[in-house]
């Protein structure tokens, strides 16, 4: 019997390659535990509560049985953690680690860094959403990805056929991994990549778009804008401070964009839900001027389960709007 009957059927019929969250926390029944699964040579990258801590070599015997990884790593880093002042760390429980790793995704492969990269080195959360964007590259030649991270949107894009590929992110060696990552679709030509911060750079491009005054305006809009920020805020004292910073970046991010253009807007931060994202995206579009179609909303991907019972265990949120 092969090793693949231990994973769970769902995920053996929608991932046809080994590239998934195998456990998802509290809506796989396992609270406290997240892992993530990447790649042929069966890499898996494991957060804990610190809860669980007492129970980590079972887990690992337990993904010993199931999935025979070749390397098992563990990140003990949660804000969750730092929170309850509980030990923090990254190490390798099992095998020898020597990234980045190659994750594929959609026919796009990807330069990923399990033990050093933000959270477990990727987010599947947002497979369902780079698939659709993608789907519509061919028509969007123009794109700016804010907070691109190691280029998930942003390589996906020109690898499905946009033209210019703008990618803004923070930290260098994120966007060392994005620039390893055009080139390996071989689209390095297409991607070019920035270091700088995300608002900063918004409000920059928004003032040369208004002092150009319609000479050479075309040079700073974009088919598509893809706005996906970091966690915000963690608990609920920090939403008004969360919803203006987000105010800022759509409105700045929305003069930006071309007319008949794309704006995606996705949060993360799980104090701003639906309804919330859906209001400071409708107050921040008034104030840059922009018309609008809600054209779709979308939460986590499958291997992100939620609970019936529970619509907020789908933390993720995101809209696509067609500006005029």
């Amino acid at each position: 019997m092969s090793f693949e009957s231990g994973i769970p059927l769902i995920l053996r019929r929608l991932f046809a390659e080994p590239f998934y969250r195998l456990a998802h926390a509290e809506a796989d029944q396992v609270p406290g535990l997240v892992v993530d699964r990447c790649g042929y040579g069966d890499h898996l990258c494991v957060q804990a509560s610190s809860g669980l801590d007492h129970l980590l070599w079972p887990i690992v015997d337990a993904l010993e049985e199931v999935v025979k990884p070749k390397v098992v790593i563990i990140r003990q880093d949660t804000p969750g953690r730092k929170r309850e002042k509980a030990s923090l760390r990254r190490e390798v429980l099992k095998g020898s680690y020597q990234g980045p790793s190659e994750l594929r995704e959609h026919g796009a492969s990807f330069a990923i860094d399990l033990l050093s990269g933000q959270k477990t080195g990727w987010y599947y959360d947002h497979r369902d959403h780079r698939l659709m964007l993608a789907q519509l590259a061919s028509q969007l030649p123009r794109v700016l990805d804010v907070y691109s991270y190691v280029g998930g949107f942003g390589v996906l894009m020109a690898h499905y056929g946009s033209q210019e590929v703008l990618c803004i992110d923070s930290s260098e060696a994120a966007l060392e991994l994005l620039r390893r990552s055009a080139a390996m679709n071989a689209v390095q030509d297409r991607v070019r990549s920035l270091r700088t911060d995300a608002l900063d750079f918004l409000q920059e491009k928004m003032k040369q778009k208004t002092d150009a005054a319609g000479i050479g305006e075309a040079d700073h809009e974009f088919d598509l804008v893809i706005l996906d920020p970091p966690n915000l805020g963690v608990d609920r004292m920090s939403i008004p401070k969360a919803l203006r910073h987000y105010e800022k970046l759509v409105t700045s991010a929305a003069r930006l964009v071309a007319p008949n253009g794309l704006l995606f807007v996705a949060s993360c931060t799980y104090s701003i839900g639906e309804r919330e994202l859906m209001g400071l995206c409708s107050r921040s579009l008034a104030w840059a001027e922009r018309d609008y179609r809600l054209v779709s909303t979308g939460s986590q991907a499958a291997d992100h389960p939620g609970h019936l019972m529970l619509p907020e265990s789908r933390y993720l949120r995101a809209l696509l709007l067609h500006l005029f």
